[in-house]
C-alpha cells in the first residue's frame, strides 16, 4: 500500500472515541481506505459534540498522528452531535443576501434559543432545499483545538453524509442505475435517509425502538415518499451499522414483504463511524457530489482562501529569488566589469599628463564605480542570506483565528512588514505575542491598528518585524 502526504485524512469524533482513516492506493492504483485508527476519549473531555478540553484534545490528536507515522496535516471532520439539524423545506429564489437570511430564519425555528448555527444547504429541484446546520460552538471549539494541534481543517461534515459517501464509492449505492435508495442507519438513535438521483433528499429519525415498531416506521417514511415521488420508487434498501439492531430489522423487512425490498446487511466492517471516517477521507476537491455541504464558518472560509494567496505569494517569492540569482551572475559581471574601468582609470591616470581637470574628472569616475561596487555587494549580501522560506512559515503558523493577512512587504533587507484585518483586535495583540516566538524576528512590533466602525466590521493593523 502506497501512502500519500497530500491525501486527505478523514476523522470522526464522538463524546467516547476518536476514529482516523487514512487513504493509500493500492498495486492496481486505485485509492482506497489503507488503515483505521481509533483511539478513546478520555470522560469529560467531549461533550455532545462540545470539545471542552481543547489543549487536552489537540495533544491527543497530535500523540495519534505521530504515533502512526502520519505527515499530512489537512483534515475532513465529522462530528457525532445530538443537535445537528437536517430539514428539507421550500425556499423561493432570492439574491444571495436575503436568501442567508432565510436561511437563518428557518433553521432558528429549530435551533436552541441564543444559539448560532453555521448553515450549509444544496438544492434537490422543485423548490425543495435540504439544510444542514451544526452549533458553530461546537465548530469553533474543534478549530481551537486542531489549530493547536498544527492540522489544517479544510471540511466539517456530519456522519450520515460521509457514510454516503462511502456507499458510492465502494459501489452499494451505483448513481447510474440506482434511482431511489433507503439507506437505515442503525447507532444510539436509528435514522433514515432516502437517496434520489445520487443527492440525499429526505431524512428522519426513527423514534422507535422496539424491532417490531421500528420496521413499521420504515415502512410509513417509504409509503410517504412514493406517494410524494411515484415515478422514483425505492429501488434497494441498506441497513448498516449496530450489527444485532441491523440483523433483527433486515429479517424483520424481509419476513413482513410488501413495500420494502431489503438488500441485506453491509459487512461488519462498515460499521457507522468506520464508514463516515472513510468517506471523509474520500472527500477532497476533485472528488466532490453536490450534496458535500462544508460546515466550516464564514470567516474560516476567507482565512483559507487568503492562506492559498499567501501560498502563491509564496510561490512568486521563489521565483523572485530565482530571478535574483540569475541577476547576482549578471551583478557579478557588472562588478568585474567596473573593476576592470577601475584598472583601466588608474592607468590613463598614470599614463595622460598632469592636467588638474582631467585628474579630477578620472577620481571621480574612480570614486562612483567604487561605490557602486560596494553597494551591489552589500544588497546581493543581504538578499542571500535571508531565510525567506523559515519566516514565511512562521508568519502563517502562528495566524490565530479571526485574523487574515493582506500583504507582505519588505522594502529594506532587515525589515519584514505584515499588512491585514481582523475581526478582534485581541486576535492581533495576540499574533504579535506570537511572532515574537520566530526566531528569525527581533521584537516585532504593532505599529498600527485601526477602529472597527461598526459591529461585525474588520479593523486594519500593520506589524513591523525587524530581522535578527
Amino acid at each position: 500500500m502506497v501512502f500519500e502526504q497530500k491525501d486527505t485524512i478523514g476523522i470522526v469524533i464522538s463524546d467516547e472515541m476518536i476514529l482516523v482513516s487514512r487513504c493509500g492506493r493500492n498495486a492496481a492504483g486505485k485509492k482506497t481506505i489503507a488503515n483505521f485508527i481509533s483511539v478513546n476519549v478520555p470522560q469529560g473531555m467531549i461533550q455532545n459534540g462540545f470539545i471542552s478540553d481543547t489543549k487536552g484534545f489537540s495533544r491527543l490528536l497530535k500523540g495519534i498522528f505521530k504515533d502512526n507515522g502520519i505527515k499530512s496535516r489537512k483534515i475532513n471532520v465529522a462530528i457525532q452531535e445530538s443537535s445537528t439539524i437536517i430539514h428539507l423545506a421550500k425556499l423561493a429564489k432570492l439574491p444571495e443576501e436575503e436568501f442567508k437570511q432565510l436561511l437563518e430564519d428557518e433553521v432558528s425555528k429549530y435551533m436552541a434559543y441564543g444559539e448560532v448555527p453555521v448553515i450549509g444547504h444544496y438544492s434537490i429541484g422543485h423548490g425543495d432545499t435540504v439544510i444542514i446546520a451544526i452549533r458553530k460552538s461546537i465548530v469553533k471549539a474543534l478549530l481551537e483545538a486542531t489549530d493547536k494541534a498544527g492540522l489544517e481543517v479544510i471540511g466539517v461534515d456530519i456522519p450520515s453524509m460521509a457514510v454516503l459517501r462511502t456507499l458510492i464509492h465502494d459501489g452499494n449505492i451505483d448513481l447510474n442505475k440506482d434511482k431511489s435508495v433507503a439507506v437505515i442507519l442503525c447507532g444510539n438513535k436509528t435514522s433514515m435517509l432516502i437517496v434520489k438521483d445520487g443527492m440525499p433528499s429526505y431524512f428522519r429519525t426513527l423514534s422507535a425502538t422496539d424491532i417490531e415498531e421500528l420496521a413499521k416506521e420504515v415502512r410509513i417514511t417509504t409509503a410517504y415518499w412514493e406517494e410524494q415521488y411515484p415515478e422514483r420508487g425505492i429501488d434497494k434498501t441498506i441497513i448498516l451499522g449496530d450489527t444485532s439492531k441491523a440483523k433483527e430489522l433486515d429479517m424483520e423487512l424481509s419476513d413482513e414483504g410488501g413495500v420494502v425490498e431489503s438488500s441485506g446487511i453491509i459487512p461488519d466492517k462498515f460499521d457507522l463511524m468506520r464508514s463516515a471516517s472513510a468517506g471523509l477521507a474520500l472527500r477532497n476537491e476533485k472528488n466532490r457530489s453536490i450534496f458535500d455541504v462544508n460546515l466550516l464558518p464564514e470567516e474560516r472560509f476567507i482565512r483559507l482562501r487568503l492562506e492559498k494567496l499567501l501560498l502563491t505569494s509564496v510561490i512568486i517569492i521563489g521565483l523572485i529569488a530565482l530571478v535574483s540569482l540569475s541577476v547576482s551572475s549578471v551583478f557579478s559581471l557588472g562588478i568585474i566589469s567596473y573593476e576592470k574601468k577601475i584598472e583601466v582609470i588608474n592607468k590613463k591616470a598614470e599614463t595622460q599628463p598632469r592636467i588638474l581637470p582631467l585628474a579630477e574628472e578620472i577620481n571621480v569616475k574612480k570614486l562612483k564605480a567604487i561605490e557602486k561596487v560596494e553597494r551591489l555587494e552589500t544588497f546581493m549580501a543581504g538578499v542571500e542570506n535571508i531565510p525567506w522560506t523559515g519566516i514565511l512559515e512562521d508568519i502563517r503558523r502562528f495566524i490565530p483565528h479571526d485574523v487574515w493577512i493582506t500583504e507582505l512587504l519588505s522594502k529594506k533587507t532587515n525589515v519584514v512588514t505584515i499588512k491585514g484585518r481582523a475581526f478582534n483586535p485581541d486576535a492581533v495583540y495576540k499574533y504579535v505575542r506570537l511572532l515574537g516566538f520566530c526566531e528569525y524576528f527581533h521584537a516585532p512590533e504593532l505599529s498600527f491598528l485601526g477602529a472597527k466602525k461598526e459591529e461585525g466590521d474588520t479593523c486594519e493593523f500593520i506589524i513591523v518585524c525587524p530581522l535578527i
